[in-house]
């Protein structure tokens, strides 16, 4: 999942995030990002998931200090 995947990560030593919001046409994306998008929308992602996942990301003991940079249209 994708918070356990940044939280990886950012203890692997990155020292910033991108996340990509979902789009339902990426057409100016290549292969891959359309790909994660198109599966990460059959699945019901929404925004707001996204949004509540940042949230849980900076809060806690383990709260991610590194910028989080949303990709999006």
């Amino acid at each position: 999942n994708t918070e356990r995947y940044i939280r990886v990560m950012v203890k692997a030593g990155a020292d910033m995030v991108e996340i990509g919001i979902p789009f339902s046409d990426p057409t100016a994306e290549g292969p891959v990002i359309q790909e994660a998008s198109t599966r990460a929308l059959s699945t019901g992602v929404k925004i707001n998931d996204i949004f509540d996942m940042v949230r849980r990301l900076r809060t806690g003991e383990e709260a991610v200090t590194v910028p989080l940079v949303f990709m999006t249209y």
